[in-house]
């Protein structure tokens, strides 16, 4: 997208937000995806803080953030930020993504998917219990870190895991989430 398109696209975005919100609807969503010439949606934290700074009421949350591309740290503290920003209205759409090119974009090897989408929902989890943890999994090592701020909400944003498959289904389970 031209850079007016897209600023028109924002901004027609917000609006409909606004509308969502009035006409009594609960939950917004944003999805993910990178290097497409549609201008599509690469991050929605800079979004929900957008909507956050707009709304009362309405729940914001993705469908999906792509696991594979978010570092876990990063993205517990910028959850944590925009759960106090909201006033506790954040929850997260997690997926392991398809999109070779997407991989490649990011050098992250398509195989890997699974383990670092699992991975971050471990330490999300732990990130937002509000004390020090350390983590040793196949993907990621951290040792005596504090994410913070806490979350407003207890134990940190509503989790969901997409899919479309029984070990979807199955993992969301396994992790105790929601399933989408």
């Amino acid at each position: 997208l031209a850079m007016r398109d897209a600023a028109q696209a924002a901004a027609e975005a917000m609006e409909q937000v606004r509308l969502a919100e009035q006409w009594g609807l609960d939950l917004v969503w944003f999805t993910e995806h990178h290097f497409l010439e549609d201008g599509h949606l690469p991050n929605f934290v800079p979004v929900a803080g957008a909507v956050a700074a707009i709304t009362e009421r309405v729940r914001i949350s993705t469908d999906i953030l792509l696991a594979p591309f978010a570092h876990p740290i990063r993205l517990a503290e910028d959850l944590a930020i925009l759960d106090n920003l909201s006033g506790g209205r954040i929850e997260l759409g997690i997926g392991m993504g398809y999109a070779a090119h997407e991989f490649a974009g990011f050098g992250v090897p398509q195989k890997n998917r699974v383990s670092l989408t699992e991975e971050l929902v471990e330490i999300l989890r732990l990130a937002w219990r509000g004390e020090r943890f350390s983590y040793h999994g196949k993907r990621y090592r951290f040792d005596d870190l504090l994410v913070t701020p806490a979350t407003v909400q207890p134990g940190g944003p509503p989790l969901w895991i997409a899919g479309m498959s029984e070990a979807s289904a199955t993992r969301a389970a396994r992790f105790d989430t929601h399933l989408l």
